[in-house]
């Protein structure tokens, strides 16, 4: 008996093909540095063709980009509950949540 397929909306596929992209752009980075990693290696190892990744990211200053923004999201939601006190206290606190989102990828950063 033939399967049939159920149908997929392109848009979530689109948005899985495109977090799949990042995230092995980023392991690169992070593992062999920006500077030595090339868009070839991230399609080899992203299992794409590098027409593919071209389409979602035309340059490793896109994925960079990509990075920061996901970066910036995950600092604000970090930053949301701020210490009531000193502008110190504050301050203290915003740089320590910049280190703790920024640390992991200071490599590909």
């Amino acid at each position: 008996m033939a399967r049939r397929r159920t149908p997929t909306d392109p848009r979530k596929k689109g948005e899985r093909t495109r977090a799949h992209l990042v995230k092995t752009a980023f392991s690169l980075f992070e593992t062999n540095g920006f500077g030595r990693t090339t868009l070839r290696d991230i399609a080899a190892r992203a299992d794409v063709s590098l027409g593919l990744l071209y389409r979602y990211y035309p340059s490793k200053d896109a994925l960079v980009v990509e990075l920061y923004e996901e970066l910036s999201k995950e600092f604000e939601r970090r930053a949301v509950k701020l210490p009531k006190g000193s502008w110190l206290v504050r301050f203290a606190t915003i740089a320590r949540i910049s280190l703790d989102v920024l640390g992991p990828h200071r490599e590909a950063l």
